[in-house]
């Protein structure tokens, strides 16, 4: 790669960043800023889903009078596009989240029987899938197929 495709690269993914950061933070509500977040990620990005789940805990501290499950448990707080994610909860159990408190992300390629409970959509099972741990708090999933 020459020099000059690698300085545009990085101008082109810094202004990405910049544009990133003016997206969220014009709010203190943590859903209306995943929505900003999400959509300006989709918006240069070839993803297909991305969706943003809560562990319980914090879910529940958020949204008190939920009638989610409790336990290990992630809760969907938002998804783009919604239609795609049909499962509301998802298992936070197994090898992938193991491998997950040590990693920042791991990635997937399906068809993959044994992950197939990460999927949002049983319609969309061919291709990728990218899982970000957001900390303590929760995961960022992405899906391209």
């Amino acid at each position: 790669m020459s020099k000059q495709v690698a300085h545009i690269t990085l101008l082109n993914e810094l202004a990405f960043l910049y544009e990133l950061s003016l997206s969220i933070g014009k709010s203190l509500d943590l859903q209306h800023n995943c929505q900003a977040f999400v959509n300006t990620l989709l918006s240069k990005r070839n993803f297909d889903v991305c969706s943003v789940w809560l562990k319980a805990d914090i879910y529940h501290s958020l949204y008190p009078d939920s009638e989610e499950q409790r336990g290990k448990k992630g809760h969907l707080l938002y998804a783009q596009p919604a239609f795609c994610v049909k499962k509301k909860v998802m298992p936070l159990e197994g090898i992938i989240f193991d491998i997950l408190a040590n990693k920042d992300f791991i990635s997937i390629s399906f068809p993959n029987e044994d992950f197939e409970f990460l999927l949002d959509n049983e319609d969309n099972n061919i291709g990728a899938l990218a899982l970000f741990r957001l900390r303590n708090i929760g995961y960022l999933k992405f899906f391209t197929s």
